[in-house]
């Protein structure tokens, strides 16, 4: 009996250890502005002009020891580290939470009738300072808080988004890494994927960065689940917008290529044309 309970010990803590800090950038997405939103052209030409400068390489230790700022420049260091147009980023993507906020507010209403976790926040749980969609990006790095640990379906983290982040764990992985992510813990995750919040149940896929829990998920979902609405009659189209691959087609049980010419029905003699 000792024995049997001494298996059941809860394991140390997780340590992660990286090479260096966290890149916390204030990088603009790089799918802005939303589709049918116009921008200035030359401003967002200005905004793009922060991916290229990701390209290039920058020893931060020495540009912190020059004491760069917002205003100073090294000479082999990008000009105001894009600074000024994560701010430009910013006044526009306020300017369409204005236009926008309404419509996404009965939309969401419209779509989503059902509570279920990761669900967008409205009514009295919208908050003002809470981001939309366009804000987020594949290959962010965020800090939030773990909200609710489902058994089907995975974790879900608010990084201050409408949407609580997805992270994909199925089953059983839980027996592995329950004593290390647990309700209202602080985490740091990154968004792997940004999807269509009125096909996908959950928009914002993510995984842990820290505590880095990677190596003990076993079982990954194949597909991000979906949304199946009534006018949904076409299967193959369904499973083209969700990223599946199609429905393959049955093999029939007879090659009526091999099939005789005469008809085996019993009150037919004659020979098929």
């Amino acid at each position: 009996m000792e024995r049997l309970f001494a298996t059941r010990d809860t394991p140390e803590p997780l340590e992660t250890t990286w090479a260096g800090q966290l890149p916390l950038r204030l990088v603009p997405p790089r799918d802005w502005p939303p589709p049918g939103w116009e921008v200035d052209p030359d401003e967002l030409e200005f905004i793009r002009e922060a991916h290229r400068m990701e390209s290039e390489r920058l020893d931060m230790e020495a540009v912190a020891a020059a004491g760069v700022t917002n205003v100073e420049k090294l000479e082999d260091a990008p000009q105001d580290l894009a600074l000024e147009r994560y701010k430009m980023f910013l006044k526009q993507y306020k300017e369409w939470v204005e236009a926008n906020r309404d419509r996404l507010e009965k939309e969401s209403y419209q779509f989503d009738q059902d509570y279920y976790p990761g669900r967008r926040k409205r009514g009295k749980d919208y908050k003002e300072d809470m981001h939309e969609l366009p804000f987020y990006y594949p290959g962010q790095i965020c800090y939030g808080q773990v909200t609710t640990v489902h058994l089907h379906q995975g974790a879900f983290v608010d990084i201050g988004c409408v949407h609580d982040g997805w992270v994909p764990i199925k089953g059983n992985d839980w027996y592995w890494i329950r004593h290390h992510i647990k309700p209202g813990m602080k985490v740091y995750v990154e968004i792997l994927a940004k999807r269509d919040p009125y096909r996908f149940r959950f928009p914002l896929e993510m995984r842990f960065v820290y505590p880095n829990i990677d190596h003990l998920i076993f079982n990954r979902f194949d597909f991000p689940p979906i949304f199946h609405r009534k006018e949904d009659t076409n299967p193959e189209q369904l499973w083209r917008e969700g990223g599946r691959p199609p429905i393959p087609r049955k093999k029939p049980l007879t090659d009526m290529e091999k099939e005789p010419l005469v008809s085996d029905h019993p009150f037919v003699e004659t020979v098929l044309p």
